[in-house]
């Protein structure tokens, strides 16, 4: 990719879902921008995410979603090549805003929708862009719950620690 936007047909191809190998394909994938969100998996290996003005370590098991319209690279270590699994998509209505630039670790039900995702991917019948947006919408919910759960833990735990302070006075 030489260039900074990065286009795709998301009339004709509303989702792309593949298996990016660092060590068999061009990277790091330099420093670019599109119109559509992504998500990336770290199957194996280590990469560095940049988004914004953030910077993630992502190992296996993690995930960074970057947000439409959002400047992002990945690049490793010499000598590493991680492997990752890129989904792209239009987002048209939601808001998972609270997922974008963060390094999520993704729970089991999030990898097997990946795992689905990509075997769907793969089929491509006529049904398969029905079936890669409803496993896409389950993705997006079960992160969205997941991080709110968290969310909920920590007002939680805090709201704990606030009413122990106040009994202690």
């Amino acid at each position: 990719m030489n260039t900074l936007f990065e286009y795709t047909d998301k009339l004709n191809v509303p989702y792309e879902c593949f298996v990016f190998d660092a060590s068999a394909e061009n990277f790091p994938i330099q420093l670019h921008w599109h119109y559509f969100m992504e998500i990336i998996y770290i199957i194996e290996g280590t990469a560095i995410m940049n988004c914004v003005d953030q910077s993630f370590v992502a190992e296996q098991g993690d995930m960074v979603l970057y947000a439409p319209n959002q400047w992002h690279m990945q690049y490793a270590d010499i000598g590493v090549a991680p492997r990752y699994v890129t989904i792209s998509f239009d987002i048209a209505g939601g808001d998972p805003s609270n997922l974008y630039n963060r390094k999520i670790t993704a729970p089991q039900k999030a990898v097997t929708l990946l795992q689905q995702m990509l075997r769907e991917q793969e089929r491509m019948d006529p049904f398969s862009g029905d079936m890669l947006l409803s496993l896409l919408t389950q993705l997006l919910l079960t992160l969205l719950r997941e991080t709110d759960n968290h969310s909920q833990r920590l007002q939680s735990s805090h709201a704990l620690h606030s009413e122990n302070d106040i009994i202690r006075r």
